[in-house]
Parts: structure tokens; sequence; C-alpha cells
């Protein structure tokens, strides 16, 4: 057993730069497999069209993407839009409650699949980033693994811990 001792640890700015560093590389590397979704939905007997948004990240190189399944919850159509500027419409093939998410097409057999990490080396509390969806360009968010999340299915839709 060694004896940690301050001098060995990196300074607070070589630390930050370290991460600052790989939080870059990984958004830079996953930006092309992420899209910007517009969901819209008709409600009411004029037709009242509502629209929402959010994210999705690209699963297979044939145009399979995983979102939140809130974000296309009764959702009538929507477009997805890619950091290469290229949109494309979008279908819903299904959705999960249990685990909360949605999977949808796109009509394009060219993009890039995320890569995905061993979810069984994530530790509660550790960082995860992903690049923004193109309307917060320039903005970078760090949500990390929540406790609850790692420990308990999320809440059934219309449940009172739900946000649906």
């Amino acid at each position: 057993m060694g004896i940690l001792l301050s001098q060995d640890l990196p300074s607070e700015r070589e630390a930050l730069d370290a991460y600052s560093t790989v939080v870059a590389s990984v958004a830079e590397r996953l930006a092309p497999s992420v899209a910007s979704l517009r969901v819209t939905q008709r409600r009411g007997h004029r037709g009242l069209e509502l629209a929402g948004g959010g994210s999705a990240v690209v699963i297979t190189g044939d145009g399979y993407l995983l979102t939140s399944a809130h974000v296309v919850a009764r959702a009538d159509a929507g477009s997805a839009t890619f950091t290469d500027g290229r949109t494309f419409s979008f279908d819903v093939v299904g959705t999960d409650p249990l685990s909360y998410l949605a999977v949808l097409r796109v009509g394009s057999d060219d993009r890039h699949p995320a890569e995905f990490g061993d979810a069984d080396r994530l530790r509660v509390g550790q960082p995860a980033a992903r690049p923004p969806p193109q309307r917060l360009k320039g903005r970078r968010e760090y949500p990390r693994l929540p406790f609850e999340r790692r420990s308990r299915p999320p809440p059934p839709p219309g449940s009172a811990g739900s946000s649906r």
C-alpha cells in the first residue's frame, strides 16, 4: 500500500484541460450520429398543430434512431436534421414504456451509427457527454448518471413520477 501525496495529483487546470479535451473529442466523434428532432401533432376538431422537439442518436447505418419515448408520444409527423444539414422525415417504429425509449426510422441508408460503450463499466455519478442538437448549437450539456436510473426503471406514463 502506497501513500498518495498531493504532489502526485494533477493541478486543477491540468485536470480540467484533460477533461475538456476528452469531452470535445467525444462530442466531435458523435456529432454525425446525433439528430435534432422536430415533432408535430394535430389536436382538436380545428387541427391545431403543436410542435415540439428533442434529439435522437443513430443506432444503425440504415436509418434507425433511438430517442426518449416522450419526445415522440402522440406524434403525427416529424423530421430529423443531422449535422451535415440534411433533413429526413421519420416514422416511429415502436416505443417501450418500461425502458422509456422509442425507435425511429429515417429514409436514409448512409447514417453514421454511434459507437456504444460498455454500460456495465458505468458508475453512479459518472459524467456522460453528448453533442447538443443543432438548435442548441455551441452549447454542451453534461448529464450525469443518476442513482435512481441505475437502480430502478422509470415510472410508467401517467403516474405521479412520470413527466408525461
